[in-house]
């Protein structure tokens, strides 16, 4: 029983021991009072679990566990006095100490100085180190249990974290509550691993003592769930960043006892201790998507002896100087007249939770202009900004497929749906370009022609600027032309041909021809060459004559940072010799799949970091999940795979491509998209959940398809072109009907649960927003979202749709009107999740499935460098101007 006055109850259960005076605090596990011990006259500190917690556990396990901890004497750590339960309340007594907390000095202080932060923690790893050779594991290590006595700290609640577990075993689930304080929670903790060592104490104290020096923990955010999945998924900053005077070996002792690796930590609290005493003690990081700048690319550094060799530092400091007036002159308008020979470079500046994940960099010809594509849309950094906006209109754009500026860098072309589009850098609606049946567009390129060239099932296309029908330009009778370079004038298209060659196509005489027999993502520049990337890696630059589209030279290695992603290469060189590109080799988009309850509990699902794609799906009844995993753009590349929660069984569907799954009603199904022998286009097949049959062809139209919703046994909704269709999954010559179908695009349907109404993501305001409709029928219109959306997903009661909030990482949660009108009432925000890349919702639980990215992934955009004036380089490695 749960009651609502705890102290009056207290007060008469205990009248005999302890006289309660006065309520203290309450933390997530007790209420804490102040009382004293009527037979031995002495103030205590009484704790008091809170009920419900007491009512999973049972009295006797407790009390039984709590024993374990009661012969603990060491002068930091405070004793156990007494315990019990008294008319239905479980309690255990400490001495009553006075003093304050270290929570109270930080949040009075902000930050403490360095040698006694330093002190607190050496004596806080003595207690935990004498506690863990007694094979006691503290489990919540954080400022609010260490108490300061006379300025030292003695250190509270010892084992009663592991008596709560031992005695709840497998219900503390049950409660809702969580075992520790999220930002001390180390990343066991937070995956929910009860198999803990005295490696998570150590980091719980890392982090107390990152936080005394930094005023911060490593990992900060909004709500607990944030936090957990920060703990998870990103590498904390540097505590030097955020305080210069830390002593190189204590910066190097913090951040080795918070290592997210249990092994790459300390194996004892003793030797943390004997680290922050060393003063030669060093550890070795490997910075994860980051590179000094003006260092050049590097796969790992001694961080703490970088930072201390001064000449080291003095040479940094005066490349970082040459490279901000350099990259201030880009900014400015791309004018090279002011920078320094030979030419410098720096890294771009991202913000990691937007642009996480980039790919297609381009400049603008003038070089003042940059843009980049990212799982938002277009993202654009104008001359005077520092920072990339995302540009409106674009949201939803093709991750992988351009973007492509217009020759006066007005313009931006893109691909949404299949469909191209463009849209105007002052932010207005954009315009659709090409919409046509059994056209697919992909890799855009703006010529200064006035026509825009791009692929399409393979083949190349051509467009004029102003939009109008589509001409094909080029077909092969064997593979696929991609990655189209429209070269000055008009006169030609460079592109990438099968296998990897670069390639040239004469417009006036519709003829094409093979340059180079092993290379991807050909460019042409002012400077005579045509520049390509090998397979293996590495820019190289072919001499090449413009007027007779000849070549007239062989190829010359010019950079081999530049590396290849599924068949294509991360750069760009604008016209004014500025080149920016991305760091790295093939994306490997390591991801985590995480579900997070409505009371605010994070579990980890037991599968390693992988590349996961966005559209990860809960089976109808919760249990299990599907997702397609693979990591490469082609279909043929990624599997589906079905995930059980209870079991931790891990199952492949296919075998020969398939990504997008969707579950069908009774969950025995899974729909999915892959390609089909004789086509470039993603038909849509279905296989049985449990891989007892081979996978059945449902639909083939002339461009892809891919399945959103199956709400009903015969009515399966997908999208094609960008529109909503629905289709009949078992009918022997299945026919696709429109549900939705405009001049805009919509897309990622889901019908409620019973069947009255659809919500779907909608361009039609020149963003993307959520609205809903009615079903079967598409009758009445209610605007759900007011400032972008995406991934819509209802309730099991249909009063509240939950979407993507459009910062990326929030999914909001919005109360609907009951009866026939589902107009929306407040928003909310569910869950805040950083580095978000996809969920879905289980009706059945209100559970959400997140797949977040790993902050250790191999990204193409994790880093973004930035030549300016490279064509000096260029030319000396080619012998051009000589």
């Amino acid at each position: 029983e749960i009651v609502t006055d705890p102290p009056d109850r207290l007060t008469a259960a205990l009248a005999d021991r302890y006289r309660i005076r006065r309520k203290l605090g309450e933390g997530g596990m007790a209420s804490v009072y102040l009382a004293e011990d009527v037979r031995h006259e002495r103030n205590v500190a009484l704790k008091v679990l809170r009920p419900e917690l007491a009512a999973v556990l049972g009295a006797d396990r407790f009390l039984a566990e709590i024993k374990t901890t009661a012969n603990l004497q060491h002068p930091h750590i405070l004793p156990l006095f007494d315990s019990g339960e008294a008319d239905g309340f479980l309690y255990y007594v400490m001495p009553w100490i006075e003093g304050e907390t270290l929570r109270g000095r930080i949040e009075r202080e902000g930050q403490l100085g360095v040698d006694e932060a330093v002190r607190i923690a050496r004596d806080v790893a003595d207690a935990l180190d004498y506690a863990h050779r007694h094979d006691i594991i503290h489990r919540d290590i954080k400022p609010a249990n260490i108490l300061l006595h006379d300025g030292r700290p003695v250190v509270a609640d010892f084992g009663i974290a592991l008596a709560i577990s031992a005695a709840g075993g497998g219900r503390m689930t049950e409660t809702g509550l969580s075992l520790g304080t999220p930002h001390y929670m180390s990343p066991e903790q937070a995956s929910a691993d009860r198999d803990l060592t005295a490696r998570s104490d150590v980091y719980s104290l890392g982090c107390v003592l990152y936080e005394m020096l930094a005023g911060q923990p490593p990992h900060t955010g909004p709500s607990a769930q944030n936090v957990l999945v920060r703990i998870l998924t990103e590498d904390p900053r540097d505590v030097t960043e955020l305080r210069r005077t830390v002593p190189p070996h204590v910066a190097a002792a913090v951040m080795k006892s918070i290592e997210k690796l249990p092994a790459d930590r300390f194996d004892t609290a003793r030797a943390f201790k004997d680290a922050l005493e060393d003063p030669t003690f060093t550890h070795v990081v490997v910075p994860r998507g980051t590179i000094p700048s003006g260092a050049g690319p590097v796969t790992g550094s001694v961080r703490e002896s970088w930072l201390s060799d001064t000449r080291s530092r003095v040479a940094v400091g005066m490349i970082a100087v040459l490279a901000l007036v350099a990259v201030q002159a880009w900014v400015r308008g791309g004018s090279t007249e002011a920078v320094p020979q030979p030419p410098v470079r720096a890294t771009l500046p991202l913000d990691p939770d937007l642009l996480w994940n980039w790919r297609n960099p381009r400049i603008s010809a003038d070089g003042s202009r940059m843009a980049l594509m990212s799982e938002a849309g277009v993202m654009v950094r104008d001359a005077g900004q520092t920072d990339f906006q995302l540009l409106p209109g674009t949201e939803g754009a093709q991750w992988g497929e351009g973007p492509a500026f217009s020759p006066d860098g007005q313009w931006i072309a893109f691909v949404r749906e299949g469909a191209l589009y463009k849209a105007p850098l002052s932010g207005s609606s954009p315009l659709t370009l090409v919409r046509e049946a059994g056209i697919v567009a992909e890799d855009p390129d703006w010529g200064d022609d006035g026509t825009i060239v791009f692929e399409s099932s393979g083949s190349l296309w051509r467009v004029s600027e102003t939009g109008g029908d589509a001409e094909k330009i080029l077909t092969l009778e064997v593979g696929v032309a991609q990655n189209p370079d429209l070269l000055p004038g008009g006169v030609g298209v460079l592109f990438t041909g099968e296998p990897t060659s670069v390639a040239l196509l004469d417009l006036s005489s519709g003829e094409w021809k093979r340059l180079v027999e092993e290379g991807v993502s050909p460019r042409y520049v002012p400077t005579g060459h045509i520049l390509y990337v090998h397979p293996e890696g590495g820019l190289f630059a072919l001499p090449f004559d413009l007027d007779a589209l000849e070549a007239t030279g062989d190829p010359v290695p010019v950079s081999d940072e530049i590396r290849t992603l599924a068949s294509a290469a991360h750069y760009h060189v604008a016209d004014n010799g500025t080149l920016i590109f991305g760091t790295g080799s093939d994306v490997t988009n390591r991801r985590r799949l995480l579900v997070l309850s409505p009371d605010g509990t994070v579990d980890s699902v037991r599968l390693a970091p992988q590349a996961i794609a966005p559209q990860p799906r809960f089976a109808p009844d919760g249990r299990r999940i599907a997702f397609n995993s693979g990591g490469g753009i082609r279909t043929d590349e990624r599997q589906v795979y079905v995930y059980d929660l209870g079991s931790e069984r891990l199952q492949q569907l296919t075998f020969e491509g398939g990504h997008r799954p969707v579950w069908s009603p009774d969950g025995a199904w899974i729909v999915f998209s892959s390609e089909g022998p004789g086509t470039d286009a993603e038909d849509l097949w279905m296989v049985a959940s449990d891989g007892a049959s081979l996978p059945r062809h449902i639909l083939r139209l002339p461009a892809d398809q891919h399945a959103y919703h199956w709400p009903a046994d015969s009515s399966l909704l997908f999208g094609h072109q960008p529109d909503v269709f629905r289709v009949n999954p078992w009918a022997d010559s299945a026919v696709a009907e429109p549900y939705l179908a405009a001049e805009y695009g919509e897309a990622d349907a889901e019908v409620s649960a019973d069947g009255r109404f659809a919500a779907y993501v909608s361009t039609e305001t020149g963003g993307t927003e959520i609205f809903v409709r009615g079903y079967p029928d598409p009758l009445g219109k209610w605007r759900i979202s007011e400032s972008g959306g995406g991934g819509p997903a209802w309730s099991g009661d249909g009063r509240s749709l939950y979407y993507l909030g459009s910062d990326g990482e929030s999914i909001l949660r919005t109360g609907l009107q009951d009866g026939s009108s589902p107009a929306p009432l407040r928003t909310e925000t569910a869950w805040s999740v950083p580095r978000l890349a996809g969920w879905d919702l289980d009706r059945s639980t209100g559970r959400a499935l997140v797949l977040v990215d790993d902050e250790g992934s191999d990204l193409s955009g994790s880093v973004v460098w930035v030549v300016v004036n490279w064509f000096e380089e260029l030319k000396r490695l080619t012998g051009a101007g000589r």
